[in-house]
């Protein structure tokens, strides 16, 4: 155990005692008390159990925490959980996708608390995905924001900290919720319906419902002012173009075009199919900044926001079987999703070889190049073509997630307790590819080996359907080397936990609380591709191979917390905590022992202060050890050409089965300060510090800077370069030297290997605001005015072996692989809410400030993505007839501010995973209770 045994002594000491306890519920699900939302009196601290397994009351939370209950966020525009979030000051960095990132994530939505590792659980159990669209609006009762790494509680990966959904129970009644949202532009509508029904008395409770959720795509050309489209820089384009680029040697374009260089050429621009030499010029594939170029645009072809279709069923019931000494419960989510991400028209690279299998080059003989050079024809050897007669590539993605609790919870009496409960989650993915390439089939056409499309009715590398509108094709060989690869994947978790806690004895200052569990977690994953799919027969989407892992997690764990003090001098109430949890991975053979200590100490009723420390462990997955290599086509910055852009063959990606485990170390201080003197007042600061080491990376861009810099490559006075082959690396990435391969000289054509390492360290520190003013008046109703702030102190990595120290502090870097992509110094909101009698309001401030970036996707950060302010209001009336109906029309970002431009950006010019691309939002809220 990798911490320190004097910092755990008290806690473990107390836990020992805790040996013989029997039996509470499951903590972390607990539901927060219905007075303590309509309290009176302003509360030093909200009652929360997430990130604890003891029972209320007698636990007092001495975690930062934020609680967002269902009908806060029902007051608001956010029409679904992830929408909402997403805006909350500590979600910032990677781990923030939406529907918003067409290119992965297959339309699933997660956060990413303060840029690092986080963990997402539905009434406190972790799911097969962490995806938020499991969970519609109308089930959320409340979601607890554990902003403090919580291993020794929940196990692996609570880095970052912890999102906990929980679901509605004891509702009773019936509610009909609808809604319709669309921008002033009137482009993007989202329709949602959601209907809840539940009762209760004292023998137990029933809730269910269903829930329904649509929005059409957006495409980044329909929002140009930023996007800019058809910017032909290298920002938001491919060297991969339409028409398509034949890269020839000097003597052979001399022969041909009279230009003595080694380049790339081109059709010409308003030649529909080229019928001479006279309709060709030399390319200009560099595309540097400002400078105009042939690099294909593809954020022409796609969306900004992905079509979306969701529908969800959810219950809960609970049953007394034995009054209080034994409870029957059970939770249920079903969702099925559709999604669909748009993607430019198919690239693909060619490359002639000895071998007929691999063999793509243009022959001399060929029909196309007879007809366009005659005698003068050669075998063109080197050659991309962008399939734009395809159309764009669209991935349709189908989820199927079912998810179920079963449990028995109860008192044995008032001391003790239990909870024996068995969770089963399945994830089913589909993803249809459609309009890439069969290459397999092509290179048959371009081989003269198909006997049906032959001569005209073969396939023309020198037409030019991007800049005519002319597909000058054989309709029947376009469908013929048409490739749609299919791959389902199938994610299984299955959790088995039992849980005893309780109060064995007490001290003077009050009763001790202790908690011991065991559990056990066996996860699944198939993935089964289809056979082009596995065999690589393609062009425009990855190739992948058939997996399959089953591992099982075996975890002990304990936790207990002492009231040391009451009453006496200098302290109310001093309070003592600590957890541990060990558990056992299959996969790797070994055990990993996390722990936690914590300590709050209310001073009096105004002011108490906080602190704890924690452990992680995030272990490699089975796929990160044993994964079969893959071909990926990331962004790589090249500082010898001084722009980002897509190795011409890609990366080949891999496992490593000698991985081991990132560890983690964070530390949490803060105060919370309720005055006497102003009434209604009360506010929370916390200082927060992480620390990784041994973090699993995999990124090839690594190898480029550590290559660069130990001088792997020299640019010589004819332009062309010279490689180092002792330079770190240099066997890893193959460089066009002269540009005969790629049409630009100094240009990646492949890197490989690139497996998961153990290499990167990360250090992270910053402060927590949120402070609250509520004023009643006789006259006016209620205003409540909250501030909710982060200020990021310092997130700092150490990529590899050698490397120096990145700050990532106050910058934008999308193409790092390894970094946090965007770490904002400030992020904050200030909302007020008006409540008088049937009227309800709300206006909300968000601001994120600017960072830095390098708008050629580097690390010289001389460009500014400015700071972006935006204001959101609603504005609602209820009415008692028919029960209950509320009304709430809403605006959200009300001065239509535009995200600011981020250069750098790999597609459409602004920051995905901080701004949204929508502009202003009108919305309609239509609420029936019964």
């Amino acid at each position: 155990m990798s911490i320190r045994t004097r910092k755990f002594t008290a806690a473990l000491s107390l836990l020992a005692i805790a040996g013989p306890l029997a039996v509470s519920g499951f903590a972390q699900a607990a539901k927060v008390p219905a007075a303590a939302v309509k309290e009176e009196t302003v509360t030093l601290e909200k009652f929360s159990v997430t990130g604890s397994l003891l029972a209320p009351p007698n636990f007092e939370a001495a975690l930062p925490m934020n609680v967002y209950t269902g009908a806060q966020i029902q007051l608001t525009t956010a029409e679904s959980v992830s929408s909402y979030l997403k805006f909350i000051p500590t979600s910032y960095g990677s781990g923030n996708n939406d529907e918003a990132f067409v290119n992965g994530g297959g339309g699933r939505a997660f956060i990413g608390l303060r840029g690092l590792p986080t963990l997402t659980l539905v009434n406190g159990r972790r799911t097969t995905t962490g995806d938020l669209n499991t969970v519609p609006l109308g089930a959320v009762d409340r979601i607890d924001i554990l902003k403090d790494g919580n291993g020794a509680t929940y196990g692996a990966d609570a880095v970052g900290g912890v999102i906990n959904i929980v679901t509605k129970k004891n509702f009773n009644g019936a509610q009909f919720d609808v809604s319709y949202q669309n921008t002033d532009k009137n482009d993007i509508s989202r329709k949602r319906a959601e209907f809840v029904y539940g009762f209760s008395n004292d023998k137990g409770s029933l809730v269910f419902g269903a829930a329904y959720f649509k929005q059409n795509d957006l495409f980044s050309k329909d929002r140009d002012s930023v996007t800019n489209t058809n910017d032909r820089s290298v920002g938001a384009t491919s060297a991969t173009p339409n028409p398509g680029r034949f890269n020839l040697t000097a003597a052979q374009n001399l022969a041909l075009f009279g230009v003595n260089a080694a380049a790339g050429v081109r059709v010409k621009e308003a030649v529909k199919a080229a019928a001479s030499p006279a309709d060709f010029r030399v390319g200009n594939y560099a595309g540097a900044a400002g400078s105009p170029s042939d690099r294909f645009p593809y954020a022409l072809y796609t969306p900004t926001v992905r079509p979306a279709q969701r529908n969800n069923v959810f219950g809960s019931v609970e049953y007394k079987l034995l009054g209080d000494a034994v409870k029957i419960y059970s939770d249920l989510t079903y969702m099925r999703s559709y999604s669909q991400a748009g993607l430019a028209p198919s690239p693909a690279g060619f490359a002639g070889t000895a071998n007929q299998a691999t063999d793509a080059r243009i022959p001399a003989n060929y029909f196309w190049n007879q007809r366009v050079f005659g005698a003068k024809a050669v075998d063109i050897t080197s050659w991309s073509y962008r399939f734009v007669d395809f159309g764009p590539r669209n991935n349709d993605t189908i989820f199927d997630d079912f998810a179920t609790t079963v449990g028995l919870k109860g008192k044995i009496n008032e001391r003790y307790g239990y909870d024996m409960s068995w969770f089963w989650n399945l994830n089913n993915q589909l993803d249809i590819e459609r309009n890439g390439v069969n290459t397999a089939r092509l290179r048959e056409i371009l081989q003269g080996r198909n006997a049906e499309f032959t001569g005209a009715r073969s396939f023309n590398p020198f037409t030019n359907p991007f800049d005519t509108g002319v597909v000058s094709q054989d309709p029947g060989m376009l469908e013929y080397i048409k490739l749609e690869p299919r791959t389902t994947r199938d994610f299984t978790t299955v959790i088995r936990n039992m849980t005893f806690n309780g109060r064995p004895f007490d001290f003077p200052a009050g009763a001790f609380e202790g908690a011991v569990g065991y559990e056990q977690r066996v996860e699944k994953f198939v993935r089964t591709p289809d056979l082009a799919k596995q065999q690589a027969a393609g062009s425009g989407w990855n190739s992948t191979s058939a997996f399959a892992s089953n591992y099982s997690v075996e975890s002990l764990f304990a936790e207990g917390v002492a009231p040391l003090l009451a009453n006496a001098p200098f302290t109310k109430k001093l309070q003592l905590g600590g957890a541990i949890r060990q558990e056992k991975f299959s996969h790797l053979k070994k055990k990993a022992t996390i722990g936690r200590v914590y300590v709050r100490d209310q001073i009096n009723n105004e002011l108490t202060l906080r602190a704890s420390y924690s452990e992680g462990y995030t272990a490699p997955t089975v796929l990160n050890l044993v994964e079969e290599p893959s071909q990926n086509f990331p962004q790589i910055f090249m500082p010898w050409l001084g722009y980002a852009d897509q190795p011409n063959q890609g990366t080949i990606e891999s496992g490593n089965p000698n991985l081991g485990p990132t560890r983690s170390e964070s530390v949490n201080l803060g105060f919370a300060w309720a005055p006497k003197a102003i009434k209604g007042f009360s506010v929370t600061v916390d200082y927060y510090k992480v620390k990784q080491k041994n973090i699993i990376v995999r990124d090839a861009q690594i190898y480029v800077d550590a290559f660069a810099a130990g001088g792997g490559i020299t640019k010589l006075a004819n332009g062309n370069f010279a490689k180092n082959n002792n330079a770190p690396f240099a066997n890893r990435i193959d460089v066009d030297l002269d540009g005969s391969r790629t049409g630009i000289k100094g240009y990646i054509v492949q890197i490989t290997p690139v497996p998961y390492e153990n290499i990167a360290q990360l250090e992270a520190d910053g402060l927590d605001l949120e402070a609250t003013y509520v004023q009643r008046t006789s006259t006016l109703g209620s205003f409540t005015y909250r501030l909710n702030m982060t200020r990021v102190l310092g997130y700092d990595m150490v990529k590899g072996p050698g490397q120096p120290k990145t700050r990532y502090l106050g910058t934008f870097t999308p193409n790092d692989g390894v970094g946090p992509q965007t770490v904002p110094n400030y992020r904050g909101t200030f909302q007020t809410d008006w409540d008088y009698k049937k009227i309800g309001a709300t206006i909300k401030l968000n601001y994120t400030s600017s960072y830095k970036e390098d708008p050629d996707g580097g690390t010289d950060f001389t460009g500014r993505v400015a700071a972006w302010p935006t204001v959101d209001a609603t504005f609602g009336y209820t009415f008692d007839k028919l029960g209950k109906s509320t009304v709430r029309v809403g605006i959200e970002n009300a001065f239509d501010r535009m995200p600011p431009k981020a250069e750098s950006s790999f597609a459409d010019k602004y920051d995905r995973s901080m701004h949204n691309i929508l502009g202003r939002m009108y919305t309609i809220k239509l609420s029936q209770r019964f």
